[in-house]
């Protein structure tokens, strides 16, 4: 038979659960959106593939190229003033993530032309869920200590 104490422990374990989930998920969708900035900046889509198609224009390939180097040469990265990364935002419905992008002069055309740009890799994905299901677990476990 459970103990009063036992059931009294248990009880505020859930209470503080949900509010350790609430709080984990939040921080998610910032981790989410950060991530998918991170890939962009890497010149990745949300598949891990290079983001095409590549600049056609060699000049302007060699001058994003000095400014980041990270993609390779030619690869997009989808920056020139940060405006749009910093448009970037994620939000939550139940388990699933959206990403979108606020309106930018070039938005549509960024969209048209650079399709699975938006979102993260499911390596992030997989990183946050290792993340919290930790942090579950070591809030779960903190009433028995010693």
């Amino acid at each position: 038979m459970v103990s009063k104490e036992f059931q009294k422990q248990i009880g505020k374990t859930g209470r503080g659960l949900k509010k350790t989930l609430n709080l984990l998920l939040k921080i998610g969708t910032e981790d989410i959106q950060q991530a998918n900035v991170n890939n962009l900046l890497k010149g990745e889509t949300i598949k891990g593939d290079k983001i095409t198609p590549k600049y056609k224009n060699p000049k302007y390939a060699s001058f994003k190229n000095s400014k980041n180097s990270k993609p390779g040469r030619g690869t997009p990265d989808l920056k020139v003033t940060g405006r749009y990364h910093k448009t970037i935002k994620t939000t939550r419905q139940g388990e699933k993530f959206t990403t979108k992008a606020g309106v930018v002069k070039y938005q549509k055309e960024l969209k048209d032309k650079y399709t699975d740009h938006l979102g993260a890799q499911k390596k992030d994905y997989d990183k946050m869920i290792n993340e919290v299901s930790d942090l579950l677990l070591d809030e779960m476990l903190k009433p028995f200590y010693l």
